[in-house]
């Protein structure tokens, strides 16, 4: 993989049944092209569901690959980033069981952005009221899937990243 073809990200599943974690990690490994595993923990907020976390590597695109190989689970929740470069842009997907799926364009330091000619959308769908404007802007960085993984994404102190790379 030539350098301005790899990538790097992070996927958290916040909450997966039990019997679908091997699906998740199968998933994943077909879109990677190499075996890929989670250390699976209980997830507090519902017991009978796991959760994990875990970087990634391999070509740019693949967290738009791997959100969308595992979008088709309904009782998944999930968020796959892709970070970016100097080359390519990052991307940040989160899913919910209720909300579906969400992409957030992510720049170099992390921010989530919205491209001008989205904004300028939402300029023209909002033009009768800031408050509008503001809440459109919400949606688009997706403050409600954030709000909804939020009670999820407080769970084990002490879970540590664990990188997988690529070979070959």
């Amino acid at each position: 993989m030539s350098m301005n073809n790899a990538s790097s990200g992070l996927i958290q599943i916040h909450s997966a049944p039990k019997a679908l974690t091997s699906h998740v990690e199968w998933a994943i490994s077909g879109v990677l092209g190499a075996p890929f595993h989670f250390r699976w923990d209980r997830q507090p907020i519902a017991s009978e569901t796991s959760c994990a976390e875990q970087g990634w590597d391999g070509p740019v695109g693949s967290a738009a690959k791997i959100a969308s190989a595992l979008f088709g689970w309904r009782d998944l929740r999930f968020e796959v980033s892709e970070y970016a470069s100097a080359d390519n842009d990052g991307a940040h997907f989160m899913h919910t069981p209720s909300r579906g799926i969400h992409r957030v364009h992510v720049d170099a330091t992390g921010s989530a952005y919205i491209t001008q000619a989205r904004l300028m959308h939402l300029f023209d769908e909002s033009a009768d009221s800031i408050a509008e404007l503001r809440d459109a802007v919400a949606r688009e960085l997706g403050s409600e899937w954030d709000a909804e993984l939020d009670v999820f994404r407080a769970r084990v102190a002490d879970h540590s990243v664990t990188w997988l790379n690529r070979v070959g």
